[in-house]
């Protein structure tokens, strides 16, 4: 079920009958291909978030669909939809953020350097406190006072405005883990900041990885295989996967 109410204004009330010659009428009427192209034009972006929430990418990843989910809906932005309509949608779209969103997904999001130049939020203010909220988080991530004050918080500055070793572009297809690794060992000034930076953007989106390990698991580990050795099975998952993954990069 989706999480909003459609206000579609269809031709028919519902429940509605099945008469030949009414499912003809509602079929060439020109509200219904209307309200399909407009249901399809909602659907489509949420489809495709979900389908990014679920690869297996970094955790940064969610904040920066969920964001750009957002702002596709922007009443403020021109569309075929109207504003009352978008403006559910994004209320909707909001409290189903608010039931996972946590400071480690805005705290990877402003550690990933691949979206240092993309606003967290399309309001001003909601901004600032995002930041704010991930530069709390950070500190007491590994809380030493020392430490903060040694030179972690002027890392976490010159990293923002892209100051000194921090100056170095990510591109989007780049591994943030990568850089940052590549940044300690330019600069041991650095190492707290890329430390904490290394872990939090280790985590993984969403378990839906772990999720079809089980599922593969379950296909190869049958009633019929039961005796199957624990290297054998580990063995037999990591053929299964990484043939299907060949096989997919190949095709493209």
């Amino acid at each position: 079920p989706f999480p909003f109410p459609f206000p579609f204004p269809f031709p028919f009330p519902f429940p509605f009958p099945f008469p030949c010659m009414d499912m003809i009428s509602i079929v060439t009427s020109v509200h219904f291909w209307a309200n399909l192209q407009l249901l399809e034009e909602i659907i489509r972006p949420i489809q495709c978030a979900i389908t990014e929430t679920q690869a297996d990418g970094p955790i940064s990843n969610i904040w920066k669909i969920w964001a750009d989910l957002e702002a596709f809906f922007d009443p403020i932005k021109p569309s075929t939809m109207s504003v009352v309509l978008r403006q559910k949608i994004v209320e909707s779209l909001n409290k189903r953020w608010e039931l996972f969103s946590t400071r480690i997904h805005i705290s990877s999001f402003m550690l990933d350097p691949r979206f240092r130049h993309i606003p967290s939020s399309t309001k001003d203010n909601e901004s600032e406190a995002h930041f704010q909220s991930a530069e709390e988080f950070i500190r007491k991530y590994d809380f030493n006072a020392d430490k903060w004050a040694a030179g972690l918080q002027q890392a976490w500055i010159d990293f923002r405005l892209e100051e000194g070793v921090f100056s170095n572009q990510c591109q989007v297809t780049d591994d943030p883990v990568i850089w940052w690794k590549r940044i300690r060992a330019m600069s041991t000034r650095n190492k707290w900041l890329s430390d904490i930076a290394i872990e939090i953007l280790s985590f993984p989106g969403s378990a839906a990885a772990v999720e079809r390990t089980f599922s593969v698991v379950r296909r190869i580990h049958t009633w019929q295989r039961n005796r199957l050795r624990r290297e054998t099975l580990q063995k037999l998952v990591y053929i299964y996967i990484n043939r299907r993954a060949l096989n997919k990069s190949l095709i493209e």
